[in-house]
């Protein structure tokens, strides 16, 4: 087990599917995700049938990805969203953003079970956010 200020790394790797969202909190672009634990079934996703899940208040995800977002600049995706040529309109999104804390695409990841610096259990994965907004009309 690899051990470091922020916590340990346990070897508790699987593959996850994101189902839903909701905002961390704070400054910044962070997001909570529900997921469920999958097993791939013919070339395609399954969920496993007593696996582990999380929700949006109890056994959520954090991105990597995401940890150091702050309310401007660069974002944990590479992009700066306060630079002079990020389109008006556009933010950062959620993984597989649909509306409203759904998820317009169900991601799947590899998830990683963690133990944070307060012994607690913590469930992380890392995938670069988009960027997608509303691009104002053309000039005719």
């Amino acid at each position: 087990m690899l051990r470091g200020r922020g916590g340990r790394i346990g070897g508790e790797t699987f593959l996850a599917k994101i189902t839903g969202w909701a905002t961390l909190g704070g400054t910044g672009a962070r997001w909570k995700y529900a997921w469920s634990e999958i097993i791939i079934d013919s070339d395609t996703d399954a969920v496993k049938s007593g696996g582990r899940s999380g929700t949006t208040t109890t056994g959520y995800a954090l991105n990597l990805c995401e940890l150091n977002n702050v309310a401007s600049g660069v974002q944990g995706n590479s992009v700066d969203n306060s630079g002079a040529d990020y389109p008006a309109g556009f933010d950062l999104q959620p993984v597989g953003a649909g509306s409203a804390g759904t998820v317009a695409n169900e991601v799947c990841v590899v998830m990683q079970r963690v133990i944070d610096a307060d012994n607690n259990v913590k469930y992380v994965f890392a995938y670069e956010n988009a960027d997608d907004g509303t691009c104002e009309a053309a000039e005719e």
